[in-house]
């Protein structure tokens, strides 16, 4: 296996001061690159250091805010709201709507799911098999 070995990392380019980017070239490797176009520095390729899949992330649940459904007795979806700000917000307009329409005729006891902006989700490592 090939040793890792990585170049003390720079903040800036060492011609001409401009911000640098990290790239991956050939082989699997990265390589430090200045952003400007008429410079043409480019750092040692190195091999990246080795760092465990993550199989957890953070997914965007709607608009980016806190939404609600509200549901007859019957199960049926009979509001889909708009993005709140905040919990409280959303938690607020989700009773007033529900206390509304468990008042109408037909919809009898109604209740609402509060929806987060994001939610936590769990991936499947798949790993290749050995013959």
């Amino acid at each position: 296996m090939e040793e890792v070995v990585k170049p003390k990392t720079l903040d800036e380019c060492p011609r001409c001061e401009s911000r640098l980017r990290t790239v991956l070239v050939g082989h699997r490797k990265l390589q430090q690159t200045c952003t400007r176009d008429v410079c043409d520095w480019e750092g040692k390729p190195y091999t990246p250091r080795k760092k465990p899949v993550q199989t957890t992330r953070f997914v965007a649940v709607g608009f980016g805010g806190w939404t609600f459904e509200a549901f007859d007795q019957y199960g049926q979806a009979f509001v889909s709201s708009r993005s709140y700000r905040s919990r409280k917000e959303c938690e607020r307009s989700a009773r007033s709507e529900i206390d509304n329409w468990s008042k109408a005729e037909g919809y009898g006891e109604c209740v609402a799911v509060l929806w987060p902006p994001t939610i936590k989700v769990k991936g499947a490592l798949i790993k290749r098999k050995k013959r």
